[in-house]
Formats: structure tokens, C-alpha cells, sequence
């Protein structure tokens, strides 16, 4: 149990802000969808495990995970998600024929990190485990869960330097905010871990996320389909991962490769699904 004074009025100044930038987000249209569920608690039900997986890539390794539990007991999960991709896939993905039959399968949008909702939120899950994906770290989560005496485990950890850099200019907050055990995904990734996290078992796991993407067939375009779409004998350039506020210099730097080599394809693979329509 956290008991540090400092941590509580961290949490009290938290909640606040928080709670200020509330009429924002409702206003945002992403959020529209499900931003009721994400700062409610009472639609949840008790849950052995709770998985988080944040979107796609996180989402397919959780179904990637489940899939292979086979469990001797009835066993109550819970998998939540933050974006309306990782909803999407986890709908279709993770259907009750895909799962084992001992396993009680819920799907639920993760709530905001506010800590009044979080608080009430793991009270009702009271969860025995939970599993966080790659990075996952949200500070009222992890305290209400370490409250709750939950074991805390982020699996298939990664840290940018960026966001390594960040944590540890907050250090005097996550020290006290240790998850139980990390598994990360290479030796640079699990030092920044034990930097970050003092108290936590930090060891290394392969990363096994793209093992994880279990394609359909539906969904597999063959090699015949690729040439027609594009041509073999044209050089490819791929902008992936791209955001939106990186759309600006994108079109530039297009604009600047054409020039120099015209005779291309450029594909471009947006970070988020809902931009696709903004390259049509």
C-alpha cells in the first residue's frame, strides 16, 4: 500500500487536470463513440486478468495470447483497448469460437486515466492479474492497481529513448509506481526498464508482436494481385507509420522525391486508420 503524502496530493493535482480537460475530449470526434464508457465505471464486471492493448499492433498480440491459454479452470478476462481499431480487431479476432472454452471473454474500452474512474473501475474488476502491452504506463493505473494488490506485468515491453528520457525526468512519481515484473523486448529496452522502475523484476522475452499478426485469407493479397497494383519494374519508396501533423512535409518531401526519381510508386501507410481518407 502507497501511503507517501507526495503521491496523494500528485494524484488529487492529477485527477484535477484531468477532470479540466474533460469538456475538450468530449468534443473530440474520435472520442465521440465511446466517451461515456471511458470515464464510467458501472458497465464492468469482475475479471481474473485484465490485458490492456492500446491498438492494432497490441490488440493482435493479446488475440495472439489468448488463442494459446488453455486454462484447467473457468477463467475470467477482460481485454480493453483505446482505439477504435483496436476495437474493430478485437471484435473480430477474439470471438468465443476462436478462445478456449474455459475462458469468460469480455471486451471493454480502456477508461481515461482519471483517477475517481480508475479508482472505482478496478474495485469492480478486481482483478488478480494484470497484463499491460509493450508500454502501457499510466500513472492512477498502476497506483489503484498496486492498491488493489494486483500483479502487474508489461509484456513484450519497449521504451523509446524519447519516452525513456521523459519517465526518467518523472522519476520521483514511477519509483513508487513499480509494476510486479517486465518483459522486455532487447537488453537496451530492459536497462531503461530497471532505470525507470527501480523495484521491478526486469527480464528480456523475444518480441513477438509480428509473430502475433494472424492474417486471414480474406485479407491476404496474393503475388499476382501486388503486380497488378503495382508494377515490378518501378523502384518503391514506403512513408509509413505517418501522422497527421506530419502530413505537410510528407506531400513535400513526395513532392521532392518525384523530381528527383519520377518514375516511382510511393505508398503510404498511415499510423492511424482513420487518415486513410485524407490521402484519397
Amino acid at each position: 500500500m502507497i501511503k507517501n503524502a507526495f503521491i496523494l496530493n500528485f494524484f488529487k493535482v492529477y485527477n484535477m487536470l484531468w477532470k479540466l480537460c474533460l469538456p475538450f475530449l468530449k468534443k473530440n470526434r474520435r472520442l465521440k463513440s465511446e466517451f461515456q464508457k471511458r470515464i464510467d465505471s458501472f458497465h464492468h464486471t469482475k475479471a481474473d486478468i485484465w490485458i490492456q492493448a492500446a491498438s492494432a499492433g497490441e490488440v493482435y498480440l493479446a488475440a495472439h495470447i489468448l488463442k494459446r491459454l488453455s486454462p484447467k479452470t473457468n477463467l475470467k478476462i477482460l481485454v480493453t483497448t483505446t482505439t477504435s481499431q483496436g476495437m474493430s480487431i478485437l471484435k473480430t479476432k477474439l470471438t468465443k469460437k476462436m478462445i478456449h472454452k474455459s475462458i469468460d471473454l469480455k471486451i471493454e474500452w480502456f477508461p481515461f486515466d482519471i483517477p475517481d474512474t480508475i479508482e472505482k473501475t478496478i474495485k469492480i474488476i478486481n482483478p488478480s492479474v494484470m497484463v499491460l502491452l509493450e508500454t502501457e504506463i499510466w500513472p492512477a493505473l498502476l497506483y489503484f492497481l498496486k492498491q488493489n494488490k494486483t500483479q502487474i506485468f508489461i509484456i513484450n515491453a519497449r521504451l523509446s529513448k524519447k519516452s525513456y528520457t521523459h519517465y526518467m525526468k518523472t522519476k520521483f512519481i514511477w519509483k513508487h509506481l513499480s509494476p510486479n515484473k517486465i518483459l522486455a523486448t532487447s537488453k537496451q529496452d530492459a536497462k531503461r526498464y530497471e532505470q525507470v522502475f527501480e523495484q521491478a523484476i526486469v527480464k528480456t522475452m523475444p518480441n513477438i508482436k509480428f509473430e502475433s499478426i494472424d492474417t486471414d485469407e480474406a485479407d491476404v493479397i496474393t503475388q499476382e494481385q501486388m503486380k497488378k497494383k503495382i508494377p515490378q519494374t518501378l523502384p518503391l519508396t514506403i512513408l509509413a507509420s505517418t501522422r497527421k501533423p506530419e502530413e505537410k512535409d510528407i506531400i513535400h518531401i513526395i513532392k521532392d522525391i518525384l523530381k528527383t526519381f519520377p518514375n516511382q510508386v510511393i505508398a503510404i501507410f498511415p499510423r492511424h486508420m482513420h487518415r486513410l481518407a485524407a490521402w484519397e
